[in-house]
């Protein structure tokens, strides 16, 4: 009201309203993409600054991505558009395993955006059958790696992303 968030979620209740009130509503949606874990195929650890590319065809947020990690340690991880502007984070991993990072990168349409760990100790890489292209039709699609064979599927698994939805 105003300009200000009077609630959220799938439910909502006002209280108290005594006379016509206009609602504005936004609607998000959230998808997942990407390969699931390493385990797909064979798989390795690689600790030089890679990661995966890919087109946005609108705008979303990458909330959460996994990384499964060969030890603890500080990794960066970074986005990087074309025209080479950068979000980046700089994560503490407590122990070797899966972890899910919390990204929230907000990312405008375009292409070829990389998401990077840029310094850090090693992460799972996938070597073969990775289903490029991994797509949300309309939002999104992971094309390849860079910084290793582009083929292979470097780090970043699970993607959590969340998208306006146009409701009309």
């Amino acid at each position: 009201m105003g300009g200000n968030v009077l609630a959220e979620g799938a439910t909502v209740q006002l209280e108290n309203i005594q006379q016509d009130t206009t609602l504005y509503v936004a609607v998000s949606s959230v998808d997942r993409v990407g390969l699931e874990n390493p385990e797909v195929g064979p798989n390795t650890f690689l600790k030089q600054a890679a990661g995966l590319v890919f087109n946005a065809d609108a705008a979303f947020t990458i909330k959460t991505v996994r990384v499964f990690a060969e030890s603890s340690g500080v990794r960066i991880f970074q986005l990087k558009d074309e025209r080479g502007n950068v979000q980046q984070k700089v994560i503490p991993l407590a122990s070797a395993g899966m972890h899910e990072l919390q990204l929230d990168f907000a990312v405008e349409p375009g292409e070829n955006y990389e998401l990077l760990m840029t310094v850090g100790n090693g992460l799972a890489v996938t070597t073969n059958d990775t289903g490029f292209p991994h797509r949300v039709d309309g939002i999104m699609e992971i094309t390849r790696s860079t910084g290793t064979v582009a083929s292979f599927y470097a780090y970043f698994y699970d993607w959590q992303i969340e998208y306006d939805y146009v409701c009309g």
